[in-house]
This record gives structure tokens, C-alpha cells and sequence, in this order.
């Protein structure tokens, strides 16, 4: 099985290489959401539904769709907080399953829900004793921007760990792009990613992921203020609190 743990509805707009391809060679593949809706709720019918006719286009259907951030009333911009109640039902959930590999948000900085979703991934595989791959995608982080502009599918350093490319064919590219049209209630949001994504996709012609190795998450995703800091007011001592939490809990700290 290929899990895609990620944070909110349209986050697999950039795992869609991957879960097409997961689809094309007969694997089972799997999305689970961590969070739901906006911060209260709204909007949660709306972009579920956006979800699932982009997910139904690479070909998951929603019997293969987790929403365990609906679930557990986690909405978007509060995973950190939640993490005691994430964990043990995300284990609870795929307990018995045999996960070959994970794909998760990149520990980034972006998004303080993205950072959660890559940490419970990466306890998971942890939990899993070694036998699954974690794989980690860039969605946007500031890393080295000046305040309030990001970087788009665009990793931070991590040391020793180089990005995989995957090729795309021009007509993958311009199907890959046209999914963007599956949200028009994030068209703001995409407004502001969409050169960045069509630079990644329809000029270098390629999606990207990364193995994830041993790494401390007690130390901050990357040097300099995140975006989450500065554009979204979350700060990092929230996030650093959801990795203590987690510590206590698995009795892991370093953890890959």
C-alpha cells in the first residue's frame, strides 16, 4: 500500500505524479487528511468535494480517502495542537496494514499543518520498524525569501538528501496544471502558487521528491524566520511542542 498523509483538501494537487502513478502500477493507494475545513469549519463539504474530483481524476476513488482531521474536529491551522489525538488514531486507523511507502508534506516551514503531517509520517514509519519509505514534497516554504514571499516546490537543504526527479511527458505537465481548476474555492490561494507550479511543471518539465533519512525534528526545518512565523503567526514553539508531545508519547526523538 502507498499512503499520502497530508494536511488539507488540495494538498494532493502536488502529490499528483505520484498518486497517478501509485494508481498505474496496481498499487493501493491511500490519502489520509489530518485537518478539515477552515479554522471553523465552513467550508469542510465544499472543499472535500474539490478533492475528490481531483483525486477522481488520477483515478482514487473516495472509498480509498481518510478524513481523519474531519474525524476529530482538527481544523485547518490547529494539527500542533491536536497531535495527542492525531497520533493514536492515525495507529489505530492503518494498525495491521503493510505500507510499502509514505508520501507526506516536505518539512518545510510553510505551513505549521504540512509540518505535522511530515512528523506523524515520519513517526509512523518509525513505528513500522523500518520496513516503509518515507518520500517528502515541497509545497512552498520562505526559506532565503524576503518577508512574505515563498519558494514553490522548492525544498530547503536537508544534508545528505538530494531531490528525485520525475520526468513528466508534456501532456502529464498540462494535465497536472489543469487539476488546479478542481479548486475554485482556493483560487486565491492558487493564484499565488501557480507560477511557481507551472515553472515546476510546463518549463522544467518534472515533479520532484525526496527520501527522508535520520533527522532531529527538535531543530527548526530550516535557518532564518518561517513562512509560518511571518505569514500565518504561528509560531514555532507551537510546532516544537507537537514534536515534544510526540517524543513522549513514542519514546522516540531522533527519528527516521
Amino acid at each position: 500500500m502507498i499512503l499520502f498523509l497530508l494536511a488539507h483538501n488540495d494538498d494532493e494537487f502536488f502529490f499528483a505524479p505520484f498518486l497517478r502513478d501509485g494508481v498505474m502500477v496496481g498499487k493501493a493507494v491511500r490519502v489520509c487528511y489530518i485537518t478539515h475545513g477552515s479554522l471553523h469549519g465552513a467550508d469542510s463539504e465544499v472543499r472535500r468535494a474539490e478533492s475528490r474530483e481531483a483525486l477522481g481524476r488520477l483515478g482514487v476513488g473516495p472509498e480509498s480517502i481518510l478524513d481523519l482531521g474531519r474525524r476529530l474536529d482538527v481544523f485547518d491551522g490547529t494539527a500542533a495542537e491536536q497531535v495527542d489525538a492525531l497520533w493514536p488514531a492515525l495507529c489505530r486507523h492503518y494498525e495491521g496494514f503493510t505500507i510499502d511507502r509514505i508520501y507526506a508534506p516536505a518539512w518545510e516551514g510553510g505551513h505549521a499543518d504540512h509540518d505535522i503531517a511530515h512528523l506523524l509520517a515520519a513517526h509512523l514509519r518509525t513505528r513500522l520498524e523500518g520496513r516503509t519509505e518515507l518520500l517528502e514534497v515541497a509545497l512552498y516554504n520562505g526559506y532565503r525569501m524576503p518577508k512574505g514571499l515563498f519558494r514553490v516546490m522548492c525544498y530547503p537543504p536537508a544534508e545528505g538528501e538530494a531531490p528525485i526527479r520525475r520526468p513528466l511527458s508534456l501532456s502529464e505537465a498540462l494535465g497536472y496544471s489543469r487539476l488546479m481548476g478542481c479548486y475554485p474555492s482556493q483560487w486565491k490561494s492558487f493564484a499565488g502558487l501557480a507560477p511557481g507550479i507551472l515553472y515546476r511543471f510546463l518549463w522544467q518539465r518534472q515533479a520532484l521528491c525526496r527520501r527522508v533519512g535520520m533527522r532531529d525534528y527538535g531543530r527548526r526545518p530550516h535557518a532564518g524566520r518561517l513562512l509560518y512565523e511571518s505569514r500565518f503567526h504561528t509560531p514555532w514553539e507551537k510546532v516544537e511542542r507537537a514534536v515534544r508531545v510526540l517524543e513522549r508519547m513514542t519514546g522516540k526523538e531522533t527519528i527516521g
